[in-house]
């Protein structure tokens, strides 16, 4: 459920931004890599997506 959740509103729904391991692999110094847990990759995000994205419920699960 919780994968389901982040690839229809989550950071899983971000494949077309940068890919990446670190906030270092990220473009800007604003954005992050929005890696979940016990995941070795994701994608650059920006922390004010999560406000209004519905990935706060998502993390909340995650945990």
């Amino acid at each position: 459920m919780d994968t389901r959740m982040s690839a229809s509103s989550g950071v899983g729904s971000m494949n077309y931004r940068i890919m990446c391991t670190s906030d270092s692999d990220c473009d800007t110094p604003w954005e992050y890599c929005g890696i979940r847990a016990k995941a070795s990759s994701s994608y650059c995000i920006s922390p004010a997506y999560g406000m209004s994205h519905a990935w706060a419920p998502a993390s909340i699960r995650e945990k």
